[in-house]
């Protein structure tokens, strides 16, 4: 991760970059996820982005997320599958 944010930084050394989700089953015919995990703008130094990709897999299991997946599980026979919530998380300046 270190390279990379690196090779970001020499482009645009004072950049800040934004820390954010993007899951596996975020739009689908059943359900949307977009925008249930959190999202950390205006992120600078390595820790602040260390601090940032913790944040994002941390809101995984947050209210709201298990909010819409009750709601979700009790209007589909099926439910929401968990496997839908696995998540990557996005680095970008």
């Amino acid at each position: 991760m270190r390279d990379y944010l690196a090779r970001l930084r020499k482009d645009d050394p004072g950049g800040a970059f934004a820390v954010r989700s993007s899951a596996l089953g975020e739009d689908s015919a059943r359900a949307s996820l977009a925008g249930l995990f959190e999202t950390v703008l205006n992120v600078m130094t390595d820790e602040e982005i260390r601090q940032a990709i913790h944040a994002v897999r941390r809101s995984r299991r947050g209210a709201r997320v298990q909010a819409y997946t009750q709601a979700m599980n009790s209007i589909a026979a099926q439910g929401l599958e968990q496997s839908r919530l696995e998540m990557a998380v996005v680095c970008s300046g």
